[in-house]
């Protein structure tokens, strides 16, 4: 059906010039249904509010990729994932998280973790280095960068921060699981990100709990000492005899 695209974006782009907002959305409906992509579904979720049907547009698109996560293709889950991130939908986000196990969903974990920490704090100035660099790599990922952010009234930050935290925990686990040294740099990478949350939510004490932990259970380790010593210094890796 891509032949089709140019005809129906000539036709949904002169129904819009001439105010028929209408038939200009019922048209860019139907360009997304025959070939789903993130810029059709932003084009039409635009004509959607000129005519009232936003939320009756995002439950075609779950049926049209496959609701609930439930998708037709890989790419279909991805697109997916990233209008639930575009439109705010994170419990739905969540439970694309936890509907596998982390080495199944890996990369979707680390999707949906980003979009729940920059919703929450993409906005905010008072954070530090390891987590604005983080913020950073959203740059480029479709659902997230452009997001649709809510006034900070109605944003829940510290329950947007705490679940995207316990996503990061999982990959800081994963990667350790890994048992190389490469591995270990990432998650380490990780913990710095959640030292930063955490010292954001003023609640650095439990992460230093969560941290000491980490590394009394893998006090045979050294090689991830080694790399976790970039969060607190080699004195908060050091074993005790």
């Amino acid at each position: 059906m891509v032949y089709r695209l140019p005809i129906q974006s000539k036709l949904a782009d002169a129904y819009e010039m001439i105010s028929d907002f209408k038939n200009a959305f019922e048209t860019a409906k139907i360009m997304f249904q025959e070939s789903p992509s993130f810029t059709l579904y932003k084009r039409a979720r635009v004509l959607s509010e000129k005519t009232g049907n936003t939320r009756s547009f995002l439950v075609f698109a779950e049926k049209t990729l496959g609701e609930n996560g439930h998708s037709f293709s890989f790419s279909h889950s991805n697109l997916l994932r990233d209008i639930y991130s575009y439109e705010g939908e994170t419990l739905k986000l969540l439970d694309m998280a936890k509907s596998q196990k982390i080495n199944t969903n890996y990369y979707d974990r680390k999707y949906i973790a980003l979009s729940l920490i920059y919703r929450a704090a993409s906005n905010v100035s008072d954070i530090n280095d390891s987590l604005a660099e983080y913020l950073k790599s959203a740059a480029n990922q479709d659902g997230i960068a452009d997001m649709l952010l809510p006034d900070d009234d109605d944003l829940c930050r510290t329950d947007l921060l705490l679940d995207g935290a316990g996503l990061l925990r999982e990959i800081v686990s994963f990667h350790i699981d890994a048992a190389t040294r490469s591995r270990y740099a990432k998650a380490a990478y990780y913990m710095c990100v959640l030292r930063d949350v955490f010292i954001y939510l003023k609640q650095e004490d439990n992460f230093r709990h969560y941290f000491q932990e980490v590394i009394q259970q893998n006090s045979r380790r050294p090689a991830l000492r080694d790399e976790m010593s970039i969060v607190y210094g080699k004195a908060a890796v050091t074993i005790k005899k």
